[in-house]
């Protein structure tokens, strides 16, 4: 299931804020100008209850503040500011019922689709659990391995269930997980944390998506080298990560074990040189690029990019994408 894709992919997207620095033709077509070889999909929501012009309340009763538009806030409002909420809130599972409409269009849309991969999701335990409780008593519990934070957790893993029943419904190939993991240094939470607390309940949810015969995508930004090869083991194909963050040459030694979606340095692409972004792309290449897994290098575009840069890393992933694997880019053992 890990088979070469005939080179290196890339693609980028920007932000809410790309109107502001650029016109809506330079957006698209930059956008546009590297080809994707997988479609998303998803689902209908609830849409979220708006509260103030930047301020609204979620479908799990989460309050959100946004402060620039098209980022994501922070939860200002948290409906398990105290365990004793817990027991009387309800996880907002009849989102899933009456889905008929939606599975018949997304089938549809795999259906006039061949030849490419689908994938579908944005499954948070972890994140959501941070979402429902203040994020310093999540910390504090995790810490003291409270009875009450397990309570948690499988509530939250619950609805991932209910979740992914639906996923698994659609013939998708491929379904992503967003887990914010790493700091610019490390772990969030203690390995050993993160071992005992959630690694059981990725394992539950990753082993029903295997024997459905599709794949696991892993998203996780900052440094995750402590649980690199946990998740490896865990079955993940895709590991979408800030590779900035972790020492190439360490993370090397995964290579042709997985498929890196390597997250190109969102923070200096915007103040760097052409040259410079150019100079960056080729290492990820030759460090992680292999038949054996594969490789995406991806840009997360801030409005206020220079158009000459996006336009560098357009240029660097075309020019790579079009080599074959070579001496270049030798393919790792498996071992």
């Amino acid at each position: 299931h890990r088979q070469n894709p005939g080179g290196i992919m890339g693609w980028l997207w920007w932000d809410g804020e790309g109107t502001k620095y650029h016109s809506q033709e330079e957006l698209t077509r930059t956008a546009d100008a590297l080809k994707q070889g997988w479609q998303g999909h998803k689902l209908s929501t609830p849409p979220d209850e708006r509260l103030a012009p930047n301020r609204m309340r979620d479908w799990w009763g989460c309050i959100w503040q946004e402060e620039v538009l098209g980022i994501a806030g922070q939860v200002v409002g948290n409906p398990i500011a105290s365990y004793e909420a817990l027991a009387r809130y309800q996880a907002p599972v009849g989102v899933f019922d009456h889905r008929e409409a939606d599975v018949a269009r997304i089938k549809q849309e795999i259906a006039e689709a061949p030849g490419i991969l689908h994938k579908i999701g944005w499954m948070q335990l972890y994140e959501r659990m941070r979402y429902l409780r203040p994020a310093q008593d999540l910390y504090l519990d995790i810490a003291d391995d409270l009875p009450e934070l397990y309570r948690l957790r499988d509530m939250v893993a619950e609805y991932l269930h209910r979740e992914l029943d639906l996923y698994l419904s659609l013939g998708v190939d491929l379904i992503t997980f967003s887990e914010d993991w790493g700091t610019q240094t490390g772990l969030q939470i203690s390995p050993a944390a993160w071992r005992k607390i959630f690694k059981p309940v990725y394992r539950d949810l990753f082993d029903r998506i295997h024997r459905a015969g599709c794949r696991v995508e892993f998203h996780s930004c900052g440094y995750i080298m402590d649980i690199l090869d946990e998740l490896i083991g865990l079955g993940v194909e895709i590991v979408h990560s800030q590779v900035g963050c972790m020492p190439l040459k360490e993370i090397a030694r995964f290579k042709g074990r997985i498929c890196f979606e390597a997250d190109f340095d969102r923070q200096q692409l915007p103040v760097q040189s052409p040259e410079w972004v150019r100079r960056e792309v080729f290492p990820i290449a030759e460090h992680l690029g292999s038949p054996a897994g594969g490789l995406f290098i991806v840009a997360e575009v801030a409005g206020a990019t220079p158009l000459a840069n996006v336009e560098a890393f357009i240029e660097a992933m075309k020019e790579l994408s079009g080599r074959m694997w070579s001496r270049r880019y030798p393919q790792n053992s498996r071992a």
